[in-house]
């Protein structure tokens, strides 16, 4: 027995990282403590104490009353017990989510026991949000102990969901993780010092990156900054001055801080009142916009720009409004040249003014208060200095309906694949009584409180939030939008063209695409692939790929054995639904495909007006050589104009849209890796198409089909193109078409008709098939009916059961297992199988002990067998028509009394499994 003691937190004695400045001591109790196991020989132990704690605890392991010292050997104590060992793999540790900062190392733990029918335990890997994990290219990645993934030097791309995979013949576990790597803020746009006229506004850039991502705080000489109506934060951190005064001159410091630091970065910002050229600027400082309050040159009024008189608003709003204005004296163009407006405006009672440039004679103020008085003031400037006079007025704002503010501290928060969780505060300013609050997200909802489940949601979906509160006056204005994504969940359909391909006698190459992607409900990390021999519903293996694979191939397997093969595919949540089972056979000898293959054997086709049916025959088996697809090309007057690609397994195929009355050259090819084979070619000629042909025959309706028996079917259909009884005059015949549907790769067979109903006879019992008519009128076919499927009756099986085997139980030497396959025709739906067992070969049947198995079932257990005796079993199977032929007696001898005597000592080591005790 291998004891692995697995301890979360431990001392180790490394250097002291700094203190993190926003986490304080935290001592809880153990989150996980050890639990006991009960293990097989050979596996391996993992015992597990996590607590999540500041400072790091360290953890000490006993084992008994003896201390437990990394490296030295340790006693195991091994009680008999009957555990559940085999099977699917089940964890004994799974990972758990982790925060981890940046350069750190992280240790993703997963252990899992459970042998499959082999005895082998299962094989550990790793993936990260569905890709197989390549583990020791850098250096960083490395699976050491029973699975543990270690990731050394922790970088922020790292972060993800980790799934630690679990694979025996089987089944397969998933065990899931998220890996979250902190951050340090980091700032990556900084402030830069200013210079700015009074009144203007000023915006100092501040943006970090971080995770979690930092908050912004802005410090102006030291201490805090009180945010409002002119000192804004704007998204993503900058700070916005509206109307700069002499006061907010100083140093200005953005702080950037998470959970684990804070970083910050400065700069200065100098207001000054005049023009700025008259000052020295401070080196590295940012000249903003400012309003032209230059002196004249020539002091002459004459040379003056006109001054702007009759200043009024045009259009006032709750927060923003228009003024205009006109100038005094009648200017021509050319004085008009080089002419710009200054325009001030405050609050009545305020000192901070803001002030901005036009060239227009109006100008819009925003961000303004609603219900509010302001002055304004504009005066022109030109090359020669400022207007003689300004032009003043007092507009006031129009005042805000006083609907609320809005909703505060909006969250969405998901509790399951298709519910989330939408949380509120009432609004800072309700402005009278709160009635409702809409929420809208894909539709809008009233409601009448500050939370709201939304179910019945799609999986792993994102959705967008925002709220509004309604009073009596109406609707407030919306939060901004928040975003949640529900949780992932199985996938809801299975994986999409899925095929199965022979590509030698002892491999299959399996393919498929991931689901519809709104049926993945999630991040596909793996595809679960079930194989097994055609009639063995209790035997098989699994496979399990990474999620961004879409082919695997099986390998070692029987020659010329028939396996069935399905997949679904996996999200961290479970496996979704399976494809059909899919059959294929293996070659009974390996094709060569050292050379290209020989050319095709035959080459036929039938002509129409505007279309060619074309047929063709594989090359010789005699040939041996493998063929993987066939090309068909074909052209008029030269071959290969048009080339088309096949599956190995087409041999037909119609060639529409060509023109009447023209020759075509045909050409058809096998082809495998080593190239195509040499060409099969033909030439015909389309019909003509004369009058009647213009008019395109109508298809059989009304196909129906009785079943008669297990091997004929009665087929009946109408023809448009006859009336009422009128009888058949013209030479016109009717062809079935018909295939099974038991094999996907059915071929149609077709028989004529000249009447509007046909028996369709040779059928094989309990099987169904598709049918489908044509009329043929000269040279005229129409196209296929509508198809109709019908199932033929049962009939008694037709042949034995197969391969009958009695295999010996190790525990008991007296009973034996005996294993057999189904009937290669059962004729219909096995009920149930008749095992008949006896010491005398040649007795009558009648006095044969027997035992009735059920249908589903390929196995049973015969118990209570005497010692050292000779027994002869054998097997009929059963449907509901019958009983089938009776296998081949098959013997099977009994070891001798002695040899039963203390048996219950398995001659298999590890055939019993253990507890494993730590005393």
């Amino acid at each position: 027995m291998k004891a692995l003691y697995l301890v979360e937190h431990c001392d180790l004695s490394p250097p002291p990282p700094p203190p993190l400045p926003r986490l304080t001591d935290l001592r809880k109790p153990l989150q996980k403590e050890p639990s006991d196991l009960a293990l097989a020989l050979g596996d391996i132990a993992a015992f597990q104490c996590i607590v999540d704690a500041r400072p790091l605890p360290m953890v000490t392991w006993y084992k008994g009353n003896t201390r437990v010292v990394q490296g030295q050997g340790q006693g195991v104590t091994i009680y008999p017990t009957d555990p559940k060992l085999r099977g699917a793999p089940q964890f004994v540790v799974r990972p758990r989510p982790q925060w981890v900062v940046e350069g750190e190392a992280v240790y993703l733990h997963c252990v899992a026991f459970g042998r499959d029918a082999q005895g082998k335990p299962p094989i550990v890997s790793w993936l990260k949000d569905g890709r197989t994990l390549s583990v020791g290219q850098d250096g960083r990645l490395e699976i050491g102990g029973a699975g543990t993934l270690v990731i050394q030097s922790v970088r922020e791309s790292d972060a993800g969901v980790y799934t630690c995979r679990a694979v025996n013949l089987d089944d397969t576990a998933d065990a899931d993780a998220a890996l979250t790597v902190l951050v340090r803020p980091m700032i990556i746009d900084r402030p830069s010092n200013m210079a700015a006229l009074t009144g203007t506004d000023v915006t100092l850039a501040c943006k970090a990156k971080g995770v979690p991502e930092p908050d912004i705080t802005w410090y102006k000489d030291g201490l805090p900054i009180m945010l409002g109506h002119y000192h804004k934060l704007l998204s993503g951190g900058d700070l916005q001055i509206l109307g700069v005064m002499a006061v907010d001159a100083g140093m200005y410091q953005c702080l950037a801080g998470n959970d684990l630091s804070d970083t910050q970065a400065s700069a200065s910002l100098m207001v000054y009142d005049g023009d700025l050229t008259r000052y020295g600027r401070r080196p590295g400082s940012k000249l903003i916009s400012y309003a032209l309050s230059v002196e004249p040159v020539n002091s002459e009024s004459r040379q003056r720009p006109a001054s702007p008189h009759n200043l009024r608003p045009v259009q006032v709003s709750t927060r923003s409004v228009t003024v205009a204005w006109e100038l005094q004296e009648k200017a021509g163009r050319e004085d008009r040249q080089g002419l710009v407006f200054s325009v001030f405006w405050r609050e009545v009672g305020s000192e901070r003014e803001r002030v901005s440039n036009t060239s227009t004679l109006e100008f819009q103020m925003q961000r303004l208060r609603p219900r509010t008085e302001y002055e304004v003031r504009v005066r022109s400037y030109n090359s020669q200095g400022p207007s003689e006079r300004e032009a003043t007025a007092r507009v006031t704002t129009k005042p805000e309906v006083l609907v609320p503010s809005t909703p505060l501290r909006l969250e969405a928060t998901p509790v399951s694949s298709t519910e989330i969780v939408v949380r509120w505060a009432p609004p800072l300013e309700p402005n009278g009584r709160i009635l409702a609050y809409y929420l809208y997200y894909h539709k809008k909802r009233r409601l009448d409180k500050t939370s709201l489940k939304l179910k019945a949601l799609e999986e792993f979906s994102q959705y967008s939030f925002r709220v509004a509160a309604v009073n009596s006056k109406g609707e407030g204005m919306k939060t901004n939008e928040v975003t949640a994504r529900t949780f992932s969940d199985e996938p809801s359909e299975p994986p999409q063209n899925f095929t199965l391909e022979v590509s030698s006698s002892s491999s299959l190459t399996v393919r498929w695409q991931p689901p519809p992607l709104a049926a993945q409900n999630g991040i596909i990390t793996g595809y679960k692939i079930r194989r097994r021999r055609k009639g063995d519903k209790q035997g098989g293996e699994t496979f399990t790929t990474a999620g961004d694979r879409n082919t695997y191939a099986l390998k070692d397997l029987r020659r010329g054995t028939e396996y069935q093969v399905r997949v679904a595919a996996m999200t961290a949540n479970g496996t979704g639904p399976n494809t059909h089972w899919a059959s294929a056979a293996t070659f009974r000898e390996d094709l060569d495909e050292s050379r290209a293959p020989d050319q095709p054997a035959g080459l036929t086709t039938i002509a129409k007006a505007t279309s060619i049916d074309v047929s063709w025959i594989p090359p010789l088996p005699s040939s041996n050589i493998l063929v993987r697809g066939y090309i068909l090309g074909y052209g008029l007057r030269i071959p290969d104009v048009f080339r088309i690609d096949f599956g190995p397994e087409v041999r037909h195929h119609k060639i529409e849209n060509l023109s009447p009355n023209n020759l075509y050259v045909i050409s058809i090819q096998a082809v495998n890796q080593r190239g195509p084979s040499p060409q099969k070619l033909t030439s015909v000629t389309t019909l003509k198409k004369d009058d009647a042909s213009l008019h395109p025959i109508s298809p059989p309706v009304g196909l129906t089909a009785t079943v008669q028996s297990s091997t004929a079917v009665r087929l009946t259909w109408a023809d448009s193109t006859l009336s009422g009884n009128e009888p058949i005059t013209d030479h016109r015949f009717y062809t079935v078409h018909y295939k099974s549907q038991s094999s996907r790769r059915g071929k149609w067979r077709a028989v004529n008709a000249t009447d509007l109903s046909h028996v369709v006879k040779g059928l094989r019992p309990y099987t169904e098939y598709e049918f489908q008519v044509t009329v043929t009128n000269g040279h005229r076919t129409s196209d296929f009916s509508m198809s109709v499927l019908a199932t033929t009756e049962e009939r008694a099986p037709s042949t034995e059961p197969r391969d009958v085997t009695p295999v010996p139980l190790q525990d008991n030497p007296l009973a034996v297992s005996l294993n057999w396959q189904p009937p290669a025709r059962p004729n219909g739906l096995i009920t149930d199988y008749l095992i008949y067992y006896t010491t005398h070969l040649h007795t009558e049947d009648i006095v044969w002990p027997g035992e009735d198995v059920d249908g589903e079932s390929l196995s049973t257990v015969i118990e209570n067998l005497t010692p050292d005796t000779t027994y002869f079993f054998i097997v009929q199977a059963r449907n509901s028509k019958g009983v089938s032929p009776r296998s081949i007696p098959v013997q099977y001898v009994t070891p001798p009394a002695c040899d039963t005597v203390g048996s219950k000592e398995p001659s298999v080591a590890g055939a019993f499994p253990t507890t494993m005790a730590l005393a």
